[in-house]
């Protein structure tokens, strides 16, 4: 885990979209090496067997979400409020679900149209009164 998280550093390219574009790029690139869609399914076993807090997938899990987490919140761009889950939900879990069940390619303009989602203005959900 410590040897995958220093080869596959955070990226900080000075703009929000070009992090979150990069990580996935990199995310994808990864998983579809053997190694990484052996450690893919490793951390989901880890996961999956051992919930505790200590379980080494909880622990990669943890480390990688704070340096995710990081990343949104250096942006210079603020008027994203993203959280950690937006980039699970977002970005992390269609290339995850596309590589682990061989469901369509995973193409730049794909990952384009990823990170445009998750960037894409918010409307507040309407109140009832």
């Amino acid at each position: 885990l410590d040897q995958l998280e220093a080869m596959s550093p955070i990226p900080d390219t000075g703009s929000l979209r070009g992090d979150v574009l990069a990580y996935a790029r990199r995310i994808t690139n990864s998983v579809s090496q053997p190694d990484g869609f052996a450690f893919l399914r490793a951390v989901i076993g880890a996961c999956k067997l051992d919930h505790s807090p200590d379980a080494d997938g909880v622990q990669h899990l943890r480390r990688r979400g704070g340096e995710i987490q990081a990343m949104l919140d250096r942006a210079a761009d603020q008027t994203h409020e993203l959280q950690l889950t937006d980039v699970f939900d977002g970005i992390l879990a269609p290339i995850y679900f596309r590589t682990l069940f061989g469901v369509g390619g995973i193409d730049d303009a794909y990952l384009n149209s990823l990170v445009d989602r998750l960037l894409a203005p918010r409307h507040p959900a309407p109140q009832h009164s």
